[in-house]
């Protein structure tokens, strides 16, 4: 292509050309003239001559003028030609001219190292080859465009590289098709859109984080979104557990079939899963063909070639292993660990903030299995229908039991099970009475009056082992039972499966145990001290649960959103998004500042502080200047014993609380008198 300017040089030297041909085909009439009348002897030889010799010397005149432009002209266009050469050579955008037949005919040095291909190569494929597959078809009808002459706005489309990687390439294209080629500039958005793929990615996560899924549904969008950024073939998320083994708990497929799932498999040997787990560092493995351990087998099993895991560690633990894998001889790119590793971060906080939400649940669920227990010793019931509803309590509230059982040890050393559970139907071991000795959970306790556990259960032929292993016990937790300061028993946990069970279940177990103290101290019962001691429990259960779901509705539901873009804001700078950082610094701000607000009104509503420095009728001043409606306070401003001021407080609080909320009242009373020794409140 030439600019105008020398398309004008161009017309003058063509016009030159057609005033040289006119000139020429005059010359060639005369000539045949002057020789038709030499031929009739009609030729005045002088003047004619001279003639003709006019005509000739206006023919060279003008093609020596034509030939000093053509001169002039080619000087011009090898200068522009050397800059251009220069331009494509030096150009960052990737440059190329394609034939009509798909293949290059020429490209630049950006084309070479932007795909890691040589020039060579290059010209020697269809350009097609190259493409990725997904983008095949609408390449092919962008393509098809350019060949019918059609205009062709701006288009993105992926291409694989040398390394196996993916590139991400933005195209500019005209065709010339007169001449069957085609005239392209690309340039390499790759990073920019991964960013905003990773961005988009990590915000989907975070919105079901934010909403709460259930931890399934958000382990899966955790390893769809990882995979289909790595553009893998397979991404799994699995977790470490005992042995040491690696399960996996969710997988994605880019073709959609399933991944095995669920079973453990034992960690050793050479391969990502158990690489992570000994160094606690990224890994990869080019290729499966030389890897070894169960973890090669089964990754060899369901056709992965190579691999790449990244710890997950959570609030300082290693968690798990997330790995994106190819099953195409096409290694993963080098940046795979880089980028994988940005997103387990956020893997990480959406995992413990999974974990968080159910410890509160669990929390929630023990203490309402708390509640059952202790309505069951306050109705006085009698203590064997108490054992066995404590172990089912247990049983339901905790992970991963298949059995449980109370223990009473006796003065000759044993041990009689007096009430349990078990997965598969009746306790047939209850009544039994066997002898404490060996390793087991009942001879811990017993020798030391803590929670003791037993991950591997051994079969020495001792009474509590023989009792165990009979039920397919493979490990047991315990913890002490304490009547009144006294070792009374034990109560135990049990799994039948090769996991461990969870660690610290022994200590969880004491929120039941101290029940059971308490049910077998009164079992001869005294009514009233039984039903006080229930009041207090569900009392004391109740103000947990408001706590616990105060928290969670409000402050925590706060702060999660603050750890949340923090983290998005943390990725953002990373990638130079400055406005997304400000913004999304502004946002955590919001978020913790108004966390900050609920935790204060929270803790008010634990225990003001005016009650105790200033007495009823001071905090009940500062709690009617909070509310939406104008509350007539006529309270007296002596002061009482702490436990009648705050029984009063919150009796006076959770009534105005409920006008406030349910009453569509204008206005309220508030009225506190002494009469007879006793504080009347109305409201």
């Amino acid at each position: 292509e030439v600019n105008s300017s020398s398309q004008d040089e161009i017309g003058e030297v063509a016009g030159a050309f057609r005033d040289v041909h006119v000139t020429a085909q005059r010359l060639v009439e005369e000539i045949r003239a002057k020789n038709h009348a030499v031929r009739e002897n009609q030729l005045d030889h002088r003047a004619d001559v001279s003639g003709l010799d006019g005509v000739w010397s206006q023919l060279v005149g003008g093609m020596n003028e034509t030939m000093a432009s053509f001169a002039a002209l080619q000087e011009r266009r090898e200068h522009a030609e050397l800059e251009t050469a220069r331009i494509f050579e030096l150009s960052l955008d990737l440059l190329c001219v394609i034939g009509f037949d798909g293949y290059f005919k020429r490209v630049n040095p950006a084309f070479e190292r932007t795909l890691g291909y040589s020039s060579e190569e290059l010209l020697s494929r269809p350009g097609f080859d190259f493409a990725h597959p997904d983008d095949l078809e609408r390449s092919r009808e962008i393509w098809s465009a350019l060949r019918r002459g059609e205009p062709v706005g701006q288009f993105e489309n992926r291409n694989i590289c040398a390394d196996g990687s993916v590139r991400w390439l933005e195209w500019s294209a005209r065709s010339v098709p007169e001449e069957e080629l085609v005239f392209a500039v690309a340039r390499d958005v790759t990073e920019s859109r991964r960013a905003a793929e990773e961005q988009a990615a990590l915000r989907r996560v975070a919105t079901l984080v934010a909403r709460a899924a259930a931890p399934d549904l958000v382990f899966a969008a955790v390893a769809e979104e990882a995979g289909r950024l790595m553009s893998a073939d397979i991404a799994m998320i699995a977790r470490y557990g005992a042995g040491p083994s690696a399960t996996g708990i969710v997988g994605w497929r880019q073709d959609g079939r399933s991944v095995p799932l669920g079973t453990d498999i034992e960690l050793g040997g050479e391969n990502v899963a158990s690489a992570v787990f000994r160094t606690g560092r990224p890994a990869r493995a080019e290729t499966y063909d030389t890897a070894s351990g169960a973890v090669a087998r089964w990754a060899h099993d369901i056709g992965i070639r190579s691999s790449v895991g990244v710890p997950i560690t959570v609030e300082g633990r290693l968690w798990g292993v997330m790995t994106v894998s190819s099953e195409s001889d096409h290694h993963l790119p080098p940046d795979t660990e880089a980028q994988l590793s940005g997103f387990t971060d956020l893997a990480a906080t959406a995992i413990a903030n999974v974990e968080a939400r159910e410890k509160v649940r669990q929390f929630a669920d023990e203490q309402s299995g708390l509640r059952r227990v202790a309505t069951l010793i306050a109705r006085g019931v009698a203590p064997e229908v108490v054992f066995t509803a404590v172990a089912e309590e247990v049983a339901t509230v905790l992970p991963g039991l298949d059995l449980a059982t109370l223990g009473r040890y006796t003065a000759d050393r044993s041990i009689e099970y007096v009430g349990g559970w078990s997965s598969f139907g009746e306790a047939d071991w209850i009544g039994q009475t066997v002898r404490i000795s060996g390793r087991n959970v009942s001879t811990a306790v017993f020798e030391t009056g803590q929670p003791a556990r037993v991950d591997r259960i051994q079969d020495d032929a001792t009474g509590a082992s023989v009792v165990a292993r009979a039920r397919g016990t493979r490990s047991s937790a315990g913890a002490p039972i304490h009547v009144e300061g006294q070792l009374w028993g034990v109560m135990i946990v049990a799994s039948v499966h090769e996991d461990r069970l969870p660690a610290g279940i022994e200590h969880e177990l004491a929120g039941f145990t101290e029940l059971l103290g308490t049910a077998i101290a009164n079992a001869d019962a005294q009514a009233e001290l039984i039903a006080s001691r229930a009041r207090i429990v569900a009392s004391a259960d109740e103000a947990r649960r408001r706590i616990v779901r105060d928290l969670h509705d409000a402050a925590q539901q706060r702060l999660v959103h603050t750890i949340i873009t923090l983290k998005l804001a943390q990725r953002a700078h990373v990638t130079g998004d400055a406005e997304a950082v400000g913004a999304l610094v502004g946002e955590a701000l919001d978020h913790a500042e108004h966390a900050n607000t609920e935790l204060r009104e929270l803790v008010y509503g634990i225990l003001p502080n005016v009650l105790t420095r200033g007495g009823l009728a001071a905090v009940l001043r500062e709690l009617t200047r909070r509310l939406r409606i104008p509350v007539d306070v006529n309270v007296t401003s002596e002061r009482f014993p702490a436990e009648i001021e705050a029984t009063a407080y919150f009796v006076i609080a959770e009534a105005l609380t409920n006008v406030t909320k349910h009453s569509r009242a204008n206005a309220a009373e508030v009225s506190a008198e002494i009469t007879d020794g006793t504080l009347k409140l109305e409201v």
